[in-house]
C-alpha cells in the first residue's frame, strides 16, 4: 500500500535508491538526511530539497502503517532506513502471505448455480489484498484466471470470447471483463424470466383448456338428459288394432 502512494506521489525513487542526496557517493543510509552537525549555509539547494522529498516519504510511512508498528521506525532518519526496517521484520511474513493468496486465487472455482457477483467479488477481493502488500497480478493473468475459474455452463461464452480476443490486439482487462460477464448473467436471467413467462402461459392455456372441455361434456351430458327428460314426456301414440 505505501509503495502504490509513493509511486503516485513521485516519490519512490528515494526509497529505491534510483535517487541520491545530492553530494553522496552511495544511496542515502540511516542518518544521512540533513549532515548531522551541519549548519544552514552548509545545505545546499538541492540537498535540501531532497530532504524535503524524503520526509514527504517518512510522512506516507507515517500514515499507511498500524500504530503499533510506528515505534519500530520512530529512530530512522530516512524513509530508505524505514522502509529496509519494516522489510527485514515483515518481508518474510509478507512473502507467505503472498503465496498463500496467489494459490487461493489459483483454486478458485464458481459452481453451477453460484452468483456470478460474488463470485467476481472474491476474486477482485483477493487481487486487492495481494496489492495492499505490493504483489500486482498482470491483468493477463487476471483475466486467464477468472475465464478458468468459470463452471461448464460458460463453455459457449468462454469459447466466443477466446475467439474475438484473437482477433482483437488489444489486451482484455479485468474489469472489462467483469462487464461482460455481468452483461451475460443478466441476459441469461432475462432468458430465463421469458422461458418462466412461457411455461406459465402454457399452464393457464391447458388449465383454460380442461375447463372448456369439463364444460362442454357436462353441457352435452345435460343437453342429453333434457333429450331423454323430453322424450320420455311425450305423449304415446295408442296403435289402433282393427277387429274383423
Amino acid at each position: 500500500m505505501a509503495k502504490n502512494v509513493l509511486v503516485g506521489k513521485g516519490l519512490w525513487d528515494y526509497v529505491s535508491e534510483d535517487e541520491v542526496r545530492p553530494g553522496s557517493i552511495a544511496p542515502a543510509t540511516p542518518g544521512r538526511g540533513a549532515a548531522i552537525g551541519a549548519g544552514p549555509s552548509q545545505v545546499t539547494p538541492e540537498q535540501k530539497r531532497w530532504d524535503t522529498k524524503d520526509a514527504q516519504a517518512m510522512a506516507v510511512i507515517a500514515l499507511t502503517i498500524k500504530r503499533t508498528i510506528t515505534p519500530h521506525i520512530r529512530s530512522c532518519r530516512t524513509y530508505e532506513h524505514a522502509w529496509n526496517t519494516l522489510q527485514a521484520m515483515f518481508g518474510g511474513r509478507n512473502a507467505a502471505r503472498i503465496e498463500f493468496l496467489k494459490k487461493q486465487l489459483d483454486n478458485i472455482q464458481m459452481d453451477e448455480g453460484d452468483d456470478i457477483v460474488e463470485h467476481l467479488t472474491k476474486i477482485r477481493d483477493l487481487k486487492e489484498q495481494l496489492l495492499r502488500i505490493d504483489e500486482v497480478i498482470p491483468e493477463k493473468d487476471l483475466v486467464s484466471k477468472t475465464l478458468n475459474s468459470l463452471p461448464p455452463s460458460y463453455l459457449t461464452f468462454q469459447t466466443s470470447l477466446t475467439l474475438s480476443l484473437r482477433a482483437n490486439p488489444e489486451p482484455l482487462h479485468f474489469e472489462e471483463l467483469v462487464a461482460l460477464l455481468l452483461q451475460e448473467d443478466q441476459s441469461r436471467k432475462n432468458k430465463s424470466l421469458q422461458v418462466d413467462g412461457m411455461d406459465h402461459a402454457l399452464v393457464v392455456q391447458n388449465k383454460n383448456k380442461g375447463k372448456e372441455s369439463a364444460h362442454y361434456s357436462k353441457s352435452s351430458a345435460g343437453q342429453s338428459s333434457e333429450k331423454s327428460k323430453g322424450d320420455s314426456n311425450k305423449p304415446k301414440k295408442k296403435v289402433l288394432t282393427r277387429h274383423k
